[in-house]
């Protein structure tokens, strides 16, 4: 619960990250993101724990990842 001790005007989403799994292109989904005037903070890439994966922020601050299994 946030009760305002770090003040109100602060970043909010700070040290907080989720990530989505999806059966989704993980490419169209980052030109869709893109498209809407959104900067991805990574671009789609293949990762060793084998998925294809994106970052983006949102208008929070809020860390989200959206990743798909390599093998889908």
């Amino acid at each position: 619960q946030d009760d305002g001790g770090r003040g109100w005007e602060r970043t909010k989403g700070e040290g907080f990250s989720i990530t989505f799994d999806t059966a989704q292109d993980v490419d169209a989904i980052a030109e869709r993101i893109k498209s809407k005037g959104w900067t991805l903070a990574k671009e789609p890439a293949d990762m060793p724990w084998g998925v294809r994966m994106l970052r983006v922020v949102d208008p929070d601050g809020y860390r989200l990842g959206i990743w798909r299994p390599l093998s889908a």
